[in-house]
């Protein structure tokens, strides 16, 4: 009989949501985006698929999970660290386009979160269209400046225009 409880896997008693820095992704989004529910056996399987389905909803910078056990069970701790949210884009530098041009080619989006492959991204493309003009040498760089209390970013391209590479002979 012992050996028949030992093979069972505790149950999960209690699974707790721990934001770390600001609360920018409601609960019930994370709870929505879990497999692993309070009552059913603890798996680990479940445990990952829960933290690989939380980053693939790209609001997480970091997710932990903690877990206690008792003669009760497992406690779960989830503890969140989400990425802050983008507040505003700005240009600086940019003389032959318009920042109005210039946010056209970007994908990132105020009110989304701030996501560092993006921007890197976003300051390719702007890229392209300097170098398309025949501004080679011009660079573009994503400098963001984040509050970790507010949970807030602000992104500013800065754009090195570099003059026109003229060809002679």
């Amino acid at each position: 009989h012992l050996a028949a409880q030992a093979q069972e896997a505790p149950t999960v008693q209690k699974v707790v949501i721990v934001h770390v820095g600001p609360a920018t992704v409601s609960d019930q989004l994370i709870r929505a985006n879990m497999r692993v529910k309070e009552g059913e056996p603890f798996s680990q399987d479940a445990v990952d698929a829960d933290v690989q389905n939380l980053h693939k909803t790209g609001y997480f910078q970091n997710i932990r999970v903690g877990r206690e056990i008792d003669a009760r069970g497992i406690t779960l701790t989830y503890r969140v660290q989400a990425k802050p949210v983008l507040t505003e884009v700005r240009f600086s530098g940019n003389k032959k386009y318009r920042d109005s041009k210039l946010r056209k080619k970007l994908t990132s989006r105020v009110g989304e979160p701030l996501d560092q492959l993006k921007l890197f991204n976003d300051a390719q493309e702007i890229l392209k269209m300097y170098q398309k003009a025949g501004l080679q040498k011009t660079e573009v760089v994503p400098v963001p400046s984040i509050n970790e209390d507010l949970g807030r970013g602000i992104v500013t391209f800065e754009v090195r225009e570099a003059p026109k590479i003229r060809i002679k002979d």
